[in-house]
């Protein structure tokens, strides 16, 4: 893989490295060590400074109460219209009280039609044909044949479906492979990440190295990294983020879906701190224009999300122009539904930013998005 094409690898959703702050990047010192070549003339990772490594991406826990499939088809019937492609996925919007859109997770499991509830908190239930355990320790079973889960109630857990396989232990470790990408996380801030020729390893201790067909990185941790040879100076690596427990199998509420949330990685869409569309987001915006017309939708809303990083005022205005920026281009692709553009700023964070005091790079990354919400009829 070359260095050009890697900026594409880095932005595929559940397996994805950082993309870039909603700020200018930093200037760097110049190095304070001899280096063996001028820092102007070391190959970085695309949209990374010299000696910077990646973040091993975040584990995501799937949201068990939409498992349902009855939930899940318009997300699906939708992303059956559009070209595959990183940094683009598609969800139930799952609603609270009143029809809000819900954030977060939850547990338990909808639309249960033949409940067993033994008195102690355990039962059983069938969703959709397909039996279901609960353990009255927040422990259950959920299987249809294609997508499995066990729940341990400790917070660990397996789940596995047709793209991949997510386990985790509920001490924070944890292992993720899907579509070819593999991640480990071990809980004490080292992990590593590998898809293609691409491998990243995260120490724990501010090391880490990085490695593809151009480029290979060695960050020492004190400072200091060797990229192709050359001595730069480097920021040492981010502890990598603990796995999240698995939610409780535990309640048999139903769920209410309000339509599909589509979710798109600002780097698929925008440059480094700007919020006009690039030339290469074009065929991106048309497929969802031609996509969301075949709906029927009437009423969309846009929003724009950015990290922590940079002022609370910084970040609503980018926020606020990247919604509208997409809002526009989804007119001018011949969307004929309203479109409310809304911007949030850094207010609705879907990972944190930071853990324990210490910067969380692959968290950041999934807050830096625009979602389109396509409201149920």
């Amino acid at each position: 893989m070359t260095a050009a094409a890697l900026a594409v690898v880095l932005l595929a959703s559940a397996c994805t490295a950082q993309a870039e702050d909603e700020r200018p990047a930093p200037v760097r010192p110049s190095p304070s060590a001899s280096p063996t070549a001028d820092v102007a003339d070391v190959a970085a990772v695309p949209r990374f400074a010299p000696g910077e490594i990646p973040p091993v991406p975040l584990i995501r826990i799937p949201d068990l109460s939409l498992l349902d499939a009855a939930v899940a088809a318009p997300a699906q019937a939708l992303q059956r219209t559009l070209t595959e492609r990183p940094g683009l996925s598609f969800s139930p919007a799952r609603c609270e009280s009143g029809g809000v859109v819900a954030s977060g997770q939850s547990g338990g499991l909808p639309y249960g039609d033949t409940i067993v509830n033994s008195g102690d908190g355990s039962g059983t239930f069938t969703l959709n044909g397909v039996d279901v355990v609960v353990g009255g320790d927040r422990s259950g079973v959920w299987s249809d044949g294609t997508t499995n889960v066990v729940v341990g109630g400790d917070g660990s857990g397996t789940y596995n479906d047709l793209e991949g396989s997510i386990v985790t232990g509920g001490d924070g470790f944890g292992t993720s492979a899907h579509r070819g990408a593999s991640i480990v996380v071990n809980g004490d801030g080292s992990g590593t990440y590998a898809v293609d020729d691409v491998t990243i390893v995260n120490n724990g201790d501010g090391s880490g190295t990085y490695s593809d067909r151009d480029i290979t990185i060695v960050n020492n941790g004190d400072g200091t990294a060797v990229e192709n040879g050359a001595l730069v100076d480097a920021e040492p690596v981010a502890p990598v983020a603990s796995v999240g427990s698995f939610p409780s199998m535990g309640s048999l509420a139903p769920v209410e879906s309000c339509g599909v949330t589509i979710t798109l990685e600002d780097a698929v869409l925008f440059d480094f701190d700007r919020y006009e569309l690039r030339p290469d987001s074009v065929d991106v915006i048309r497929e969802l224009a031609a996509a969301l017309q075949e709906s029927g939708s009437t009423n969309l809303v846009v929003s724009g999300h950015t990290d922590a990083i940079g002022t609370d005022a910084y970040n609503q205005r980018l926020s606020e122009q990247r919604a509208d920026a997409v809002a526009r281009g989804l007119r001018e692709a011949g969307v004929t539904a309203a479109i409310d553009a809304r911007g949030f700023g850094e207010n609705e964070p879907v990972a944190p930013n930071e853990l324990d005091g210490q910067d969380n790079p692959a968290g950041r990354q999934l807050n830096r998005r625009v979602e389109i919400v396509v409201p149920s009829a």
